[in-house]
């Protein structure tokens, strides 16, 4: 983090007051303010699309542990889930399949 101290800040404000006169430097803090919140909103926007792009990343490997492609009786290939990690109680439950007690919303 940039630590800048109160006597570092007034030789830096004399130094500018020195180089561009007082009429200037309001002038350059609007466009130095300017400059920071663009930065942030940069820093903000690369931020989320490294977080878009590591999610994607996840998902598509989470895909890969999960898929396998499977040659049909056509000889084309086709993409297939495979379900082997299932546990065999859970994977041969036939129990029936009930519809939950809901009434359409009106």
């Amino acid at each position: 983090m940039l630590s800048i101290s109160f006597s570092e800040i007034i030789v830096i404000f004399v130094v500018a007051l020195t180089l561009f006169g007082k009429k200037e430097i309001p002038e350059l803090v609007k466009m130095a303010l300017k400059v920071i919140k663009k930065l942030s909103f940069y820093k903000s926007q690369v931020k989320d699309y490294i977080k878009e792009v590591s999610n994607e990343l996840e998902i598509e490997e989470i895909n890969k542990q999960f898929t396998k492609i499977v040659i049909g009786e056509d000889g084309k290939e086709y993409l297939a889930y495979d379900l082997d990690f299932i546990k065999p109680d859970i994977a041969n439950d036939e129990k029936e399949h009930t519809e939950p007690d809901t009434k359409p919303i009106t």
